[in-house]
């Protein structure tokens, strides 16, 4: 036990040698020890010199008794309140309290080793400035009552121990290093608002150590304003939950060292530098909301197996960064995910080591400059709807010896300024856009193998877009773009170019889309551009102009089914080379595919289009020459006029044309090998002159018109020599139709005044079609008419024989013969006239007493003159009745005869018919009893009077 410094005094120190040869000795204990102040002065171990009233400041039974180890203390009262511990060095006191009614003590003095709680009762702050070790696991408690807390200045070391700071508990260490687990293991809990400062700290700093620091609750705070070590040679963890704080100047996470930053105000402020790795890898997780601040961030020191990971994980969980790199040295990985959120106004993800950003299920990454893979190999996925990557600039593999991968899928975004993808030589670069929704958004532009290697995939959907774009830039540099599949594009929205000074390559395929505002293929002298569009669907679509060989070489290929199209000027320069085989070019005017002297246009097969408003004419340069042949797999596509004129021949040997007008103006086309003649394909075909093919196709859109002389149509070897759906307009010109049986017409056809309409075997109008005429006109040849035949000025003459149940109006001649319907029918003549030439035959058929289904009948007639003979036809084992009659004819005025000498009978015995009324009512009678031919003859002189004196008062219809 300590005893009280006495002055020499006989009686003291005979006291003395007796208790210390042990006469008087006892177990050393433990007390509590409650000051009270009462002494002379501020010292812990004063007492008076009064060996029978001995005083001292603190209050209990023996009056000897002063501080010892093991012993509690109590601070109460508000006497002395500076108590001046100024015993031994590192004396062990078992926990101090300061009670209810302590004022506001301040205890100065020695540093004492606490082994129990130190716990403020008052409602006062108390404040130690003694330097303090801890002895063993304890709290110190800062109290619940207002007003009260406890501040603790000197906090020498916690050793292997756990120290708990509570209620408003304020503690420094002062000079001291913040040690946790030197030895063994360690644990520091910052809660409930209690503020912690220190100058450096060292968690997990001994070999086989562990510590672990926790600040937690809404005011809890540690300040670390030097260097902070987590995970040094044992093993660490810093949590910092639930509203909690740290601040500090540099810190290092390392030894598989873990920290984390959880909840909704949680934060870590690191004013300088924070790396995540420095002696082997390390874990940092910011987790729902946490937020962690550092002004150079560092992930890395990990391996392959067990790379450094910091996680920013859920909404409002945040890192913000003045600069961030990802594997320097050694291997790191950065994961945002669901909402969490980095932002750095630099980032290098791949410096001197290997490193990896994964962004994911709408985690977003912003900066300023971002980097991947800038000495090392640097990786990058943005994945999942939401998940962003925005910077100002990108590059993807920067410096020599760098290699970047960047990974857009499954809907994520990249947006930036300006991309380089393999920017300085040696560098590797590749970029790859993944999957539908998946976009980078480039607003500037973007070099694909600036001075190094680079490559960009667009795949499945995925989209890019940039303002500017260059596939091999500089010099050395070599840059590959592939657009594959459906839905993958790429848009350029202004000038693209593939092979500037360096090697460029651009594959359109599967399906893919490429638009550019304008392009050049091979820019700058030693450069190289490669440009192929292959596949059903695959285009690239180019609104302006598109230069090819300017300055370097460059190819562009064309090939099965793959499209380009060209809005403004094409230019074959004479470096420049295309090949189309299989594909389509489209371009504006027939010029644009005449090479400049050097270069080359190979049409090998595929489909030419010229979409400009002059069209093509044949002979006007070499393409397009005089002598111009379609070989098998090529097509010429005009969507305005393709004129082959007088001199020029149109050679289609197995190929195929398409035209919105297909002008024949005297010149000739030939059709070889399967060539045939589309209407399908072809807007309006005009002119004269023979086109010696099948003709087909075509709907009321497409149109066959002759202009300035006679047009021939069709192929008078093939059954379907000539079948249009379209309109056929012969106008005033002669047009002869081809088939090796009869001619299709269309849904209409046109005769103007001395057209003629012929053909070899014969014409079909169709049911639903119509012919019309608006002058006179006659058709030439047999005419099967199904449809409706009408004109509103002149007369159609129909050459040779007529069939079909179709109608007629207007006025109708018929020099032929003409048989109505296809079996028995009614055929409606619409109030127009009509007339049978001298050498025509009219056949009528007769099968039953049903007019115009089982017997034929020619009604709503205006003017009926027949001159021709009447041919009637009784069959299908029909015996007609005496008395019966047959309505053969409905008109409203007839000339010509119908005396029995013009009429011929088959299939009955004529003696039982009477044809007295057919020229009057046009009523066939059957006799009840044979009439004798010298009746006929009376009656046919009685009917020619009628007649005459008929037409004398109606007049006659003019022919």
């Amino acid at each position: 036990m300590y005893r009280p410094y006495f002055k020499a005094h006989p009686l003291a120190l005979a006291l003395a040698g007796i208790l210390s040869n042990g006469l008087l000795t006892s177990p050393t204990r433990a007390y509590e020890l409650v000051w009270d102040g009462s002494g002379d002065n501020d010292s812990w171990f004063y007492s008076n010199n009064d060996f029978l009233h001995s005083n001292t400041n603190w209050l209990n039974n023996d009056p000897l008794l002063l501080p010892n180890a093991g012993d509690t203390l109590v601070f109460k009262g508000k006497t002395r309140l500076t108590p001046l511990n100024d015993g031994p060095e590192g004396l062990a006191i078992n926990g101090m309290t300061f009670a209810a009614d302590a004022m506001a003590f301040t205890l100065n003095g020695n540093r004492i080793i606490s082994t129990g709680n130190i716990v403020n009762a008052s409602r006062n702050l108390q404040t130690i400035n003694m330097p303090i070790t801890i002895g063993a696991d304890q709290v110190w408690d800062g109290g619940n009552i207002p007003g009260g807390s406890l501040q603790v200045n000197q906090f020498a070391g916690l050793g292997d121990h756990s120290l708990t700071l509570l209620r408003h508990a304020r503690v420094s260490a002062g000079n001291n290093p913040l040690i946790l687990g030197e030895t063994g293991e360690a644990q520091l809990l910052v809660n409930d608002g209690s503020k912690l400062d220190s100058v450096s700290a060292d968690i997990g700093a001994g070999r086989g150590s562990a510590g672990v620091m926790t600040v937690h609750g809404w005011g809890s705070k540690w300040t670390n304003s030097g260097n902070m070590n987590i995970g040094t040679h044992g093993r660490a963890i810093l949590n910092i939950f639930d509203h909690g704080s740290v601040i500090s100047k540099t810190a290092s996470i390392g030894n598989g060292a873990q920290v984390t930053i959880n909840g909704l105000g949680s934060s870590w402020t690191n004013s300088e530098y924070l790396t995540v790795g420095s002696r082997g890898e390390a874990t940092l997780s910011v987790t729902n909301g946490g937020a962690l601040n550092s002004g150079l961030g560092t992930i890395g020191g990990g391996n392959s197996m067990h790379p450094s990971l910091v996680t920013i994980d859920g909404a409002g969980s945040r890192w913000t960064n003045q600069s961030l790199s990802i594997g320097a040295p050694g291997q790191g990985s950065l994961k945002i995910a669901n909402g969490g959120a980095v932002i750095s106004a630099e980032s290098i993800i791949g410096d001197q080591g290997s490193g990896e950003l994964n962004i994911v299920k709408g985690g977003s990454m912003e900066s300023a400059l971002t980097i991947i893979g800038n000495r090392y190999i640097g990786r990058v996925l943005i994945e999942d709807s939401g998940s962003l990557l925005s910077t100002r600039d990108l590059s993807v593999g920067y410096l020599s010896d760098g290699r970047g991968e960047l990974l857009v899928r499954h809907g994520g975004t990249v947006s930036s300024q300006f991309g380089y993808v393999g920017a300085s030589s040696r560098s590797i670069g590749r970029v790859s856009v993944l999957g539908s929704g998946s976009q980078w958004l480039n607003k500037n532009e973007l070099f694909v193998g600036d001075q190094g290697k680079g490559s960009l995939v667009v795949d499945s959907g995925g989209s890019v877009k940039s303002d500017r774009a260059t596939i091999g830039n500089a010099s050395g540099g070599a840059g590959e773009a592939s657009i594959n599949g459906q839905g993958s594009t790429w848009t350029v929205r202004d000038s693209l170019t593939v092979g500037n000074q360096g090697t460029g390559t651009l594959n359109v395929e599967n399906g893919g889309k490429v638009e550019s505002a304008s392009a050049v293929i091979g820019n700058a002298l030693g450069g190289l551009g490669t440009v192929m569009v292959n596949g059903d669907g695959s285009q690239w679509r180019n609104q302006g102009d598109l230069l090819i060989g300017r300055g370097g070489k460059g190819l562009l290929n064309i090939e099965n089914q793959g499209l380009v199209s060209v809005g403004g000027r094409l230019r074959i320069l004479s470096t420049g080379l295309v090949n189309l085989n299989g594909g389509t070019l489209k371009v504006v005017n027939q010029d644009d595919v005449r090479p400049a002297p050097g270069g080359r246009f190979n049409w090998l097969a595929g489909t030419l289009s010229i979409t400009g408003a002059d069209g093509v004419t044949l002979g006007h340069s070499e393409i397009f020459g005089p002598f111009t042949t379609l070989t098998s797999g090529k097509t010429l596509a005009v969507t305005n006029s393709l004129n082959v004129n007088s001199g020029s021949l149109l050679w289609l040997n197995g190929g195929s044309l398409k035209a919105g007008t297909l002008a024949v103006n005297g010149g000739q086309m030939v059709f070889h090998n399967g060539s045939h003649l589309d209407m399908n394909d072809i807007g309006t075909l005009s002119g004269y002159g023979t086109l010696t093919t099948t003709v087909s196709g075509g709907t009321a859109a497409n149109t066959i018109r002759a202009n300035n002389g006679k047009l021939v149509l069709g192929n008078v070897n093939s059954t379907q020599g000539f079948e249009f759906g379209g309109k056929l307009d012969v106008g005033s010109n002669q047009v002869t139709l081809l088939d090796k049986d009869k001619a299709q017409l269309g849904v209409s056809t046109s005769l103007g005044k001395g057209g003629e309409l012929g053909s070899i075997n014969g014409i079909d109008l169709g049911d639903g079609e119509t012919l019309d005429y608006t002058g006179s006109a006659s058709i030439l040849g047999d005419f099967t008419n199904n449809g409706l035949v009408t004109g509103s000025r002149g007369r159609l003459t129909f050459l040779n024989d007529v069939n079909g149940a179709g109608g007629f109006g207007g006025n109708v001649v018929f020099r032929g013969n003409y048989n109505p319907g296809n079996s028995p029918a009614a055929i409606d003549f619409h109030g127009g006239s009509t007339r049978f030439g001298a050498s025509s035959v009219l056949t009528m058929e007769i099968f039953g007493n049903s007019p115009g289904s089982e017997y034929d009948q020619l009604l709503n007639i205006g003017h009926f003159d027949f001159n021709g003979t009447l041919a009637l036809v009784f069959g299908g084992n029909f015996t007609p009745t005496a008395g019966s009659s047959f309505k053969l004819f409905d008109f409203s005025s007839f000339s010509g005869s119908l005396d029995p000498s013009h009429i011929t009978v088959a299939g009955f015995d004529r003696n039982l018919l009477d044809f007295t009324k057919l020229a009057s009512t046009g009523t066939l009678q059957v006799a009840a009893v044979p009439l004798p031919a010298t009746i006929w003859l009376f009656l046919s002189g009685l009917m020619t009077t009628l007649l005459v004196s008929r037409r004398k008062n109606h007049g006659s219809q003019a022919f």
